[in-house]
């Protein structure tokens, strides 16, 4: 899609299946089905990537990085996974093209590109992290896997601090703690149009019509809510879509008035 001068790109990496207690806590089937987010087994089956940012000055973000090209290191079946390398292909663009890589958060169904074999994938890349989020997965003990994954970034990571901070003119980073301490939502601007990237905020555009469903991975689930709250207000009054790499095609929905 077209925001101005910017080109923005959905890039696939892989299909899910999971059963519905793997992304929400305490949502009776019957909910998911009325909203239908249920296959006919009664599980949930959602896409996941991230989106191709083609900017001014020849910057090339990749916001969300997939869950990588090892199976073991997925949170949930994907018969399909491996897909980013040749999403990126088909527009035209090498890893070694990626100027920056922006991490909603650290979730291992976002970072599976940032390395592949020990080796930084988007060699040429800095990583936007906020630092929170580095600080509980990366410096902490208690998530090992991710930990041994990140590692390797350290000497391409730009560790953001505070409520927010502008990375290029068009593109700004929110902090929107809730589904991690450092989770982020990334505000793609040009003149008045905006285009919100919600990271895991939201896994469906259901939950703009439930914000109170619980996440069952969300690590302050009452601090989630407030933030699905919140962003759902401000992309109400800014008339701006918002997407996350779990979407229906990766494609960005308006919030109903």
């Amino acid at each position: 899609m077209r925001l101005g001068h910017l080109t923005i790109h959905p890039v696939i990496d892989g299909y899910a299946v999971m059963e519905p207690e793997g992304i929400f806590a305490d949502v009776p089937a019957a909910a998911l089905q009325e909203e239908g987010l249920l296959n006919v087994d009664g599980l949930l089956e959602f896409p996941f990537g991230g989106f191709l940012v083609l900017g001014p000055e020849e910057r090339t973000v990749l916001v969300d990085l997939g869950a990588g090209p090892d199976p073991g290191f997925f949170p949930f079946t994907a018969p399909r996974h491996g897909l980013l390398p040749g999403a990126l292909r088909a527009q035209g663009v090498d890893p070694a093209d990626i100027t920056d890589v922006v991490l909603s958060h650290l979730h291992a169904d976002h970072i599976g590109w940032a390395t592949v074999g020990g080796d930084v994938y988007f060699r040429h890349a800095r990583h936007h992290v906020h630092a929170e989020d580095w600080r509980y997965y990366v410096d902490g003990d208690s998530h090992p896997s991710i930990r041994a994954h990140l590692t390797p970034l350290i000497d391409q990571v730009n560790l953001w601090e505070g409520p927010e901070t502008e990375l290029f003119p068009w593109l700004n980073l929110h902090a929107a703690p809730g589904h991690t301490p450092g989770s982020a939502v990334a505000i793609l601007h040009s003149g008045q149009e905006r285009l919100v990237l919600v990271g895991d905020l939201l896994h469906t555009p259901a939950e703009l019509r439930q914000p109170q469903w619980h996440g069952t991975s969300d690590w302050d689930r009452d601090e989630a809510v407030f933030q699905r709250r919140t962003w759902r207000a401000y992309c109400r009054e800014n008339d701006a879509p918002l997407v996350g790499p779990h979407f229906p095609d990766l494609r960005p929905v308006r919030v109903e008035t």
